[in-house]
């Protein structure tokens, strides 16, 4: 008799944990009671918030300076051509995008550093030059300053009324290309929002005695056929839908063949 009341207090006590109370019976069963276990989560909780802060705040700026910052850049011999003509010799210090096998073209529209014969640094920017140019991988690689009338980056281009395009097309009508960061949503990586970066080329035309125009996607055939007015071969061509807006190298070269003398 005497070891019947622990025995029933632990069944009591077992029953009751079963139904989510503290204890069995106050007087009886106080020896055996079952409290359920009480832990300190504040300091975990304090260090969770403290690394997802940290992932909020770092990613970002890691983000930022990877595609600012020309991680690779390459010395490369190459010409300048300033606003008289005067064709220099020098070596221009190329950029290259983080992990990217090809020139940085959006960073070379608003400046390039250089090392003139003495070895002197100079930061060329478009409006204090005429063209630079330089071999890639057995390509010549020209970037000619033009007008800015595109509507390109104010806080890249600062003051300068023009920019760098980058030559594709030679002639009395000249094709460029003009490169800029597009960014798209890429999920949630640990509660951070991600984005994915890609360059996107628009093409810009140029007739000699003309400002440079960007053709617009909805309105590309009329913005050709008024631009290129002078040649009704190839407005003609643009106007029957022959010539779309997938085929504008071959539009440029067309217009040079037949109307560029």
């Amino acid at each position: 008799v005497a070891h019947a009341e622990p025995s029933s207090c632990l069944r009591k006590a077992s029953a009751g944990k079963s139904v989510g109370l503290a204890k069995a019976n106050s007087q009886t069963c106080t020896p055996f009671a079952l409290e359920p276990q009480k832990y300190n989560f504040a300091p975990l909780m304090k260090l969770n918030q403290i690394s997802t802060a940290i992932r909020l705040i770092a990613i970002p700026v890691i983000a930022v300076c990877l595609s600012f910052t020309n991680a690779d850049a390459r010395k490369i011999p190459g010409q300048v051509v300033d606003r008289d003509g005067n064709v220099k010799e020098v070596t221009l210090r190329v950029p290259f995008k983080f992990l990217r096998s090809t020139p940085d073209f959006e960073s070379l529209q608003a400046r390039i550093v250089y090392f003139d014969a003495s070895g002197q640094r100079i930061v060329l920017r478009p409006d204090d030059a005429r063209e630079i140019s330089f071999v890639f991988k057995g390509q010549e690689v020209r970037m000619l300053s033009v007008l800015n009338t595109i509507g390109a980056g104010a806080p890249m281009f600062g003051r300068n009324k023009n920019i760098f395009l980058h030559l594709k097309v030679d002639g009395k009508l000249k094709l460029f290309n003009y490169y800029e960061t597009q960014t798209t949503g890429g999920g949630v990586v640990n509660g951070v929002p991600m984005q994915n970066e890609y360059t996107q080329d628009y093409d810009v035309l140029q007739l000699a005695d003309q400002e440079p125009m960007q053709p617009r996607g909805l309105s590309f055939r009329k913005d050709m056929m008024e631009y290129l007015a002078d040649c009704p071969i190839v407005t003609n061509l643009i106007e029957s839908r022959d010539l779309k807006r997938r085929d504008t190298e071959l539009i440029v070269m067309m217009y040079n063949d037949k109307c560029g003398d």
